[in-house]
């Protein structure tokens, strides 16, 4: 019976681990910048990338995708174009100093009056578990490392119709 027991134990520990989530690189913005001077980032329904630092991109990720883009770490000017549950805009300017090694998942909402982002942060080239950002179907904020707004205020809350 124990031995039973621990079989089960055993295949459901499998099996969630399998449901952890591998992120598929689709593209990398510099290919001369070496994997050690990068971060990866990762939308969650967002919408799309419209320009990196100003350069004219389209990195377009409608819907939940766990897929990724490799860009230079350091302090970043990203412009999105949000299509979300919650959010809607063009031209959303977004500023984060991105970390070398570290992959980024996004979540737009608003705080405190101001539209951004809740930041999620994991090493590159971990699994991500189907919750990393959900609890209860909730975004869980305790796991982000923190809200950062947007520079500009071109967005809105969706609304029950839309």
């Amino acid at each position: 019976m124990k031995r039973t027991i621990l079989v089960v134990i055993g295949i459901l520990v499998l099996l969630m681990a399998s449901c952890a989530i591998t992120p598929k690189l689709v593209g990398i913005f510099n290919e001369d910048i070496p994997e050690s001077e990068s971060a990866w980032i990762t939308p969650a329904g967002t919408g799309k990338v419209i320009s990196y630092n100003g350069i004219p991109v389209d990195w377009n990720w409608k819907g939940l995708s766990f897929t990724m883009y490799q860009i230079p770490a350091g302090n970043t000017i990203l412009e999105w174009d949000i299509d979300s549950r919650d959010i809607i805009g063009k031209g959303i300017i977004f500023q984060y100093n991105f970390l070398p090694g570290k992959q980024y998942h996004f979540y737009p909402s608003w705080k405190d009056g101001n539209y951004g982002f809740w930041v999620f942060e994991d090493d590159f080239r971990t699994k991500i578990p189907p919750n990393v950002m959900f609890t209860s179907g909730a975004v869980d904020t305790k796991k982000s490392i923190g809200f950062f707004p947007f520079l500009n205020t071109n967005n809105r809350r969706r609304t029950a119709s839309e």
